[in-house]
Formats: C-alpha cells, sequence, structure tokens
C-alpha cells in the first residue's frame, strides 16, 4: 500500500516537472538536478508498479486456497440455518436450498414454528443446543482460515459477513446459556424467536455467497470429470 501510495505521488510529481519544463528556465539552468529528480520519480512509479504486480501474483496462488476457505465457511453457514430449522421442528431442513430458504419461510408460514419453539423451554433447549454446536465448529474454521482471507484484503468482505452471522449465533448461545444458569431470559422469548429467524434467513444469504464466491476461484469444471488421456478399456 505504501509503495502504491508512493507512486500515486511520484507520478503526479513528475507530471509536475514536466509541465514547468514549458512555463520556466529552472530546469534548463540546473539540468543534473533536473535529470536526477526525475530518474528518482521515474523509479518511484516502477517501483510502485512491481509492488502492484506482485501483489497480484501472489493473491493468485492463494487463491484456491481461498476457494477451499469459503467452501468451508460456506459449510459452516449451511449448518447454521439447516440446525435452527430442524430445531423448530421445519419437515424440509435437509432438502430445502439456501436460495429457497425465504420463499420457503413465507410459503409455508415458519413464523408459528419459531414462536412457539422460542416460547418452550425445551425448544430453547433445543436451539442453545444447535448455537453451542455451531460456534465451537464456527471458531475452529475461523482458526483455520482466518489469516489467508485476509491476504491482500481481497477476501476481507467474505471474512467480515462470516464474522457478522456467528457473533450474531454468539449472542442467542450467551442469552440462553445465561437462562440455563438459572438466571431470567434476559431479552425475552420474542427477541429469541427474532433472532432465530434473522439467522435462518441470514445464514442462508451467507451460505449462497459463499458457494458463488467459491465457485468463482475454483470453478466447478476444474474439479469434475476425467482427464483426457483416460480411455475405455479394450474388449477381451
Amino acid at each position: 500500500m505504501t509503495a502504491r501510495v508512493l507512486g500515486v505521488i511520484s507520478l503526479v510529481a513528475l507530471i509536475g516537472v514536466c509541465a514547468l519544463d514549458f512555463t520556466g528556465e529552472f530546469w534548463v539552468e540546473h539540468p543534473m538536478f533536473a535529470a536526477v529528480l526525475a530518474a528518482v520519480l521515474v523509479a518511484a512509479v516502477g517501483a510502485a508498479f512491481v509492488d502492484r504486480y506482485i501483489a497480484r501474483r501472489d493473491a493468485a496462488r492463494w487463491q484456491l486456497v481461498a476457494a477451499l476457505a469459503l467452501g468451508d465457511m460456506h459449510t459452516q453457514a449451511e449448518a447454521v440455518w439447516r440446525g435452527l430449522l430442524t430445531a423448530v421442528g421445519d419437515e424440509h431442513a435437509d432438502t430445502i436450498t439456501a436460495p429457497e430458504v425465504r420463499e420457503h419461510a413465507i410459503h409455508d408460514d415458519l413464523s408459528p414454528r419459531i414462536f412457539a419453539t422460542a416460547r418452550s423451554a425445551h425448544g430453547r433447549a433445543d436451539l442453545l443446543a444447535v448455537a453451542r454446536d455451531r460456534t465451537d465448529e464456527a471458531g475452529e474454521a475461523l482458526g483455520r482460515w482466518g489469516a489467508i482471507m485476509l491476504q491482500g484484503g481481497e477476501h476481507a468482505g467474505d471474512l467480515n459477513a462470516y464474522v457478522a452471522l456467528f457473533g450474531r449465533l454468539y449472542k442467542l448461545r450467551q442469552v440462553l446459556e445465561d437462562e440455563e444458569a438459572g438466571k431470567p431470559l434476559e431479552l425475552g422469548e420474542d427477541w429469541v424467536a427474532q433472532r432465530t429467524a434473522k439467522l435462518i434467513d441470514l445464514g442462508a444469504q451467507t451460505d449462497e455467497e459463499f458457494m458463488v464466491n467459491a465457485r468463482e476461484l475454483a470453478p466447478v469444471q476444474s474439479w469434475i470429470g476425467a482427464p483426457d488421456w483416460l480411455r475405455e478399456p479394450a474388449p477381451a
């Protein structure tokens, strides 16, 4: 980043030096100084381009690893919305896909199921079990991939979306764990219902985005099918 900023400043300065050459006699009267300054500015501009090239090359080297990281994060996000749908008693939890979740929630009206679960002690225990399992798994995945996703800053947005999803889930876990420890339900049953619905919705959205981004980095075609040298064995 520093090299790029220096390059931009140097390019502006070099243009300024060239422009002043037409309007003043200073550079004509000090040719050595003008030559040294121009050489330094040109070198700085070149260094900025080289720095950018190296950064792009390094990002390309990490592309496949980033795709694997996004695939893992997609799996974690998928487990959130499927787990919560199962906890509220949705019989389609294992069969629908992430893009279908919102339409399914509206068409099948999941609201009564979600509120009934949140207003039941047994239902909240089921939600807590999902929140515990998923936040523990999410923390391990974050440890595996966090540093990779920050390489070059190109995937920081995906990492931020992942943390936002599991930060919300962890808050649900905290509230339900406090209740389990004998404390009053801090934010109320309806908050539990609202947070559960939000996590189902956001989990499906994040899941879909991660899958799309992973496939852009590593197209499915590069992983499937046989190599062109494979031939059917000749009949005996």
